[in-house]
């Protein structure tokens, strides 16, 4: 079964979160699993966001959509920042793993950019 990249990159992203989630509870760490998590959920949004985003630029005029895309990038960012800004007052969430949390989507991104370039069994259907 072949996923598409973003769903692909969505699920690489959420499986090193759940294990890093899952040692961090084993070691008796619960503030820093739920960190991993919560930092994986908002980079999981924003990547949606921007996802959906992108296809609808396409879609429009090059200077409705470059102020739409800019438009679009400062609300993502602004809505991180209001999650980051909320870690302050959930203390069952710590923050440096929140922070970690962010980069999973960013590690997956990264795997998917080498495996494409890594040789494929003869005879893949796709041909990369």
């Amino acid at each position: 079964m072949k996923l598409e990249p973003e769903r692909r990159v969505l699920l690489v992203a959420l499986i090193i979160s759940v294990i890093a989630a899952v040692i961090a509870f084993f070691m008796g760490n619960i503030s820093w699993s739920w960190g991993f998590l919560y930092g994986y959920a908002i980079s999981a949004l924003n990547f949606i966001a921007m996802t959906i985003g992108m296809i609808q630029f396409v879609k429009m005029s090059p200077k409705k959509a470059q102020s739409a895309a800019i438009g679009s990038y400062f609300g993502r960012m602004l809505s991180i920042a209001v999650a980051i800004f909320l870690l302050k007052f959930w203390t069952a969430i710590n923050v440096w793993a929140a922070m970690l949390g962010f980069f999973t989507l960013r590690i997956a991104i990264l795997l998917e950019g080498i495996s494409y370039f890594l040789p494929t069994k003869r005879g893949d259907k796709d041909g990369r």
